[in-house]
């Protein structure tokens, strides 16, 4: 099965700034004071609209939280690494990095949304994503304009590895960990979002909430 996307930045991905980098090889962040440009461009954190999206302001209809969370705002935090790095930046090297840091804070913004309501009160959770490479792939020998053109395929899943820390009303650390998400029957799956671009990565993200948070 083969479909195929141009590269575009997901509607309403929201934009925010950014405050630290982060090492990749000892996941130790890092400040930067020269330059603010390239501070914002190196590290993205998302306090996530917390107070609106949590509490029930944003996301409504079949995509909207379940009821009844206990989470207050703020309760999920998830920062991501240097976009630039990651291997979806070596996957699409034309793709403008504001582009990218676009779908980034849309996977983000997903993820925060999704985790929320599996948090039991008091209990605070912090996910970093190290690395991202989107579904499908670019095929330049099928014509000159093929290599801005996705190709979807079986043969090109989607990966996302992260690392979390779920934080109890005390402060202690329930659990933590590092996760390499992968599905390589990604195509196989019904009721996928066919208009969202993201549809597979927010998939991989939705699968490992609900094995990771199971209530």
């Amino acid at each position: 099965m083969t479909t195929s996307t141009g590269s575009r930045a997901p509607h309403g991905a929201p934009s925010v700034g950014s405050t630290t980098s982060t090492n990749r090889a000892h996941g130790t962040p890092r400040t930067h004071s020269r330059n603010p440009a390239l501070q914002r461009a190196q590290h993205h954190v998302l306090p996530l609209l917390a107070a609106c999206l949590i509490a029930g302001c944003a996301a409504t209809g079949p995509d909207a939280p379940p009821a009844g969370s206990t989470a207050p705002p703020g309760a999920v935090r998830i920062t991501y690494a240097d976009a630039a790095g990651l291997a979806e930046a070596r996957n699409a090297p034309r793709e403008p990095e504001k582009v990218r840091r676009a779908w980034l804070d849309a996977l983000a913004l997903h993820l925060a949304e999704r985790a929320a309501p599996r948090l039991r009160e008091g209990q605070r959770l912090e996910v970093q994503i190290t690395d991202v490479q989107r579904a499908g792939g670019f095929e330049p020998g099928r014509g000159p304009e093929a290599s801005a053109v996705r190709i979807v395929r079986d043969i090109y899943p989607p990966r996302i590895d992260l690392r979390f820390k779920l934080l109890g009303a005390d402060g202690g650390v329930l659990r933590e960990g590092t996760r390499a998400l992968r599905d390589s029957g990604f195509l196989m799956h019904g009721g996928l979002r066919s208009s969202d671009p993201l549809q597979h990565e927010k998939a991989l993200l939705d699968g490992w909430i609900d094995k990771e948070f199971a209530r």
